[in-house]
């Protein structure tokens, strides 16, 4: 099961339509696609924006925003979630 946690998680996943995890290669990281029906709602969520991915009981990583993309007809939202890159100054540990 697909789980994301971050700002407006459950929103998003309550409209999720579909997502696809790319594994990456080794040169390249990891990515979330996530499709979103955006009937009834207005705005979109702003790159950079940071969220935990799970698949079931095991966190694959903490990816960010990095790619948005709205389709009129239907009414969606793409996302692409790329691995966040690391900060020194993180503090999660």
């Amino acid at each position: 099961m697909f789980h994301l946690i971050g700002k407006n998680a459950d929103l998003i996943l309550e409209r999720l339509k579909s997502w696809r995890l790319n594994d990456g290669n080794g040169t390249e990281g990891d990515n979330v696609t996530l499709v979103i029906s955006s009937d009834d709602i207005d705005g979109i969520p702003p790159k950079g924006e940071r969220y935990s991915v799970r698949l079931g009981h095991v966190v694959r990583d903490e990816f960010q925003i990095s790619k948005r993309s709205v389709n009129l007809s239907p009414r969606e939202i793409t996302l692409v979630l790329t691995v966040a890159p690391f900060s020194i100054m993180d503090e999660s540990g």
